[in-house]
């Protein structure tokens, strides 16, 4: 048992070792609504601040398109057409 809470315990530092994330506060224009096109969570939080926070794992903050267009907060993953993996 102990092996295993041991084994278990030094699996779960290797992956939180390597499950690296990105936190970037962004300036963006103001904006009225909010599109996403993707699996993602979005938290809202009023404040008196116009910004966007954004965390997320590094390798998927890398192909993250975050921008507003027409008032609109667009959230997207920008796909490689010859990829064959469609969750990216």
């Amino acid at each position: 048992m102990k092996k295993t809470l041991a084994l278990s315990a030094a699996l779960l530092m290797a992956v939180v070792t390597f499950a690296q994330t990105t936190k970037k506060t962004l300036e963006l224009p103001e904006f009225k609504g909010i599109y996403v096109n993707s699996n993602y969570t979005v938290y809202l939080k009023q404040t008196n601040k116009q910004e966007v926070t954004v965390e997320a794992l590094t390798e998927i903050f890398s192909v993250s398109d975050i921008k507003v267009e027409n008032g609109i907060l667009m959230i997207n993953i920008e796909r490689k057409p010859e990829s064959p993996n469609k969750s990216l």
